[in-house]
């Protein structure tokens, strides 16, 4: 139970350090993504400015972010009607993006979602009807959504953000086994993780070094999020920073966003 609990805390403060990042973000005047809720779910500016100047890549928050909200709206117009944000922490999309007629799945460790519903709650913001999923994405917890709705026979659109990168590849193949169970034809993925080459880069060191020792080890990675992504049954398509204006979704970011020595993929895929 402890090392649940510790776990569950640390999962918060991460997600805590993604809402400052959107926050910071949304001021910038060229922002590539805004974010008109990420202020009031707090999180520390000062450890934020600290994991910069590690090294940390917080630029991919924001990128990843735009992405993700573009395959998600290349998905609803399509037709699809169920969103499914796994390790969702403190994502605000069921407030900020318009998904009429969608159901929005929030699966995270118990706790996560509520309280992040509770938090803008006070904040006067009120619920947007999504549906909360407590489950531990390590466990077998495909079943649990489609226990709360979510039905496997028809398309959904499934958002990873930020976990892979926690992930050992073992763990990471389970996971895309488990959300392939309940993927149907036509389905889209996005999720983002580090080129295998992230953890050579010399300029990263002192932030992996950190994170090490927080206890949340970068292990994951991919030299080829496409071969992989075939392997389970996906067409997908990746891009570095520096690539995502060629994916015909969103622009190229500002150049501010790009770091060639942080190479992080952005992954969009479609169920076959």
């Amino acid at each position: 139970m402890a090392d649940q609990v510790e776990n569950a805390s640390a999962v918060r403060t991460t997600s805590d350090w993604m809402a400052v990042i959107r926050h910071r973000e949304s001021t910038e005047p060229d922002a590539y993504l805004v974010d008109p809720y990420a202020e009031r779910l707090g999180g520390s500016e000062a450890l934020v400015a600290y994991l910069a100047k590690l090294g940390g890549p917080n630029e991919v928050v924001i990128t990843r972010g735009r992405f993700g909200d573009a395959v998600i709206a290349e998905a609803l117009g399509s037709g699809v009607d169920q969103v499914a944000i796994l390790a969702s922490g403190s994502d605000t999309r069921p407030w900020r993006l318009p998904m009429p007629g969608a159901t929005v799945y929030e699966a995270d460790l118990p706790g996560q979602v509520e309280t992040k519903i509770a938090t803008l709650a006070r904040a006067g913001v009120s619920p947007a009807g999504q549906v909360a999923v407590d489950v531990d994405l390590r466990t077998p917890w495909a079943g649990r959504l489609t226990e709360a709705g979510l039905d496997p026979r028809r398309p959904a659109v499934f958002l990873v953000e930020g976990l892979f990168y926690y992930f050992p590849a073992d763990e990471a193949d389970l996971l895309l086994d488990r959300l392939g169970s309940i993927a149907a034809e036509g389905s889209r993925l996005a999720f983002d993780i580090p080129d295998s080459a992230y953890a050579d880069e010399p300029a990263n060191a002192e932030f992996l070094a950190y994170m090490l020792d927080r206890g949340s080890p970068f292990v994951g990675a991919s030299a080829d999020p496409v071969r992989w992504l075939a392997g389970h049954g996906w067409d997908a398509s990746a891009y570095l920073a520096a690539d995502l204006g060629s994916s015909g979704l969103v622009p190229a970011p500002p150049a501010r966003l790009v770091r060639p020595d942080r190479p992080i993929w952005h992954v969009g895929a479609r169920r076959r």
